[in-house]
């Protein structure tokens, strides 16, 4: 029972101190700002379905998001290096390089997770074109 409750915690720890996301979350709200045209920008109150599979060593995976809207459609972000993590007014943000692969173009994006002391953490989708927020993620618990 103690090697148990030694190998568990360090699993924990482990964990919590990689920062690994990867799971399947919900988000209720979004924002988004279109940098061209404002008339584009959002908020929006919908179940927005994400799925984060990265790797442990922060350097490869994907981001998938099903937007309501698209339904038949998977925004799709290959996760191709890890920028690193900046400490900003009690928040720590991970940002991670990726390319869309959901456009006939792929663009380079940038995947930001904002992790604030209140543990309500958020997940960011910018490029030199627009950002997109999605706020509150909650692990979805089959």
């Amino acid at each position: 029972m103690k090697k148990t409750l030694i190998t568990l915690t360090i699993l924990i720890n482990t964990l919590c101190y990689s920062q690994n996301f990867s799971g399947d979350y919900r988000s209720y709200k979004t924002s988004f700002q279109d940098n061209s045209s404002k008339e584009n920008n959002f908020i929006e109150e919908s179940e927005f379905k994400i799925t984060i599979l990265i790797d442990k060593n922060n350097t490869e995976g994907s981001i998938a998001i099903q937007d309501p809207r698209i339904p038949d459609k998977l925004l799709f972000y290959e996760v191709v290096d890890y920028l690193g993590k900046i400490k900003d007014n009690g928040t720590t943000n991970y940002l991670y390089k990726c390319l869309t692969q959901h456009l006939d173009n792929p663009i380079e994006t940038t995947i930001v997770f904002y992790y604030p002391t209140d543990k309500k953490l958020s997940l960011m989708v910018y490029n030199k074109e627009s950002s997109q927020v999605f706020f509150d993620l909650k692990i979805n618990n089959k």
